[in-house]
Order: structure tokens, then C-alpha cells, then sequence
């Protein structure tokens, strides 16, 4: 997922170098969701992972 995501908004920046107007705008916008939802994925799995337990007395 985080491959797709990242494939994904590195193609919509470089189509937003290369056009004009509302299609910029939308790769542009659609780049930025990408990316948020790349944080998003990383904050969730770092989170699961740090589990702390109790210690026996």
C-alpha cells in the first residue's frame, strides 16, 4: 500500500509540472491526499507496534 501511495502521488507531481489550470489543481490536491494518507499509514503501523506490558513483581 505504502509502494501504490507513493508511485501514485510522485506521478501526480510530475503531471502537475507539466499542465495548467484545474488539471494542476487536481494533481496537485490529489498529490497532498496521498501523501496525508502515506502519515496516516505509517502513524497507525508505528503505533501498533509499541506495545508495553506490565512487569511481574
Amino acid at each position: 500500500m505504502k509502494l501504490i501511495l507513493t508511485v501514485g502521488a510522485v506521478l501526480l507531481i510530475a503531471t502537475a509540472t507539466q499542465v495548467e489550470g484545474l488539471y494542476r489543481a487536481l494533481a496537485e490536491l490529489s498529490a497532498f491526499l496521498f501523501v496525508a494518507a502515506l502519515v496516516i499509514h505509517y502513524r497507525k503501523e508505528k503505533r501498533q507496534k509499541v506495545r508495553i506490558e506490565p512487569e511481574e513483581l
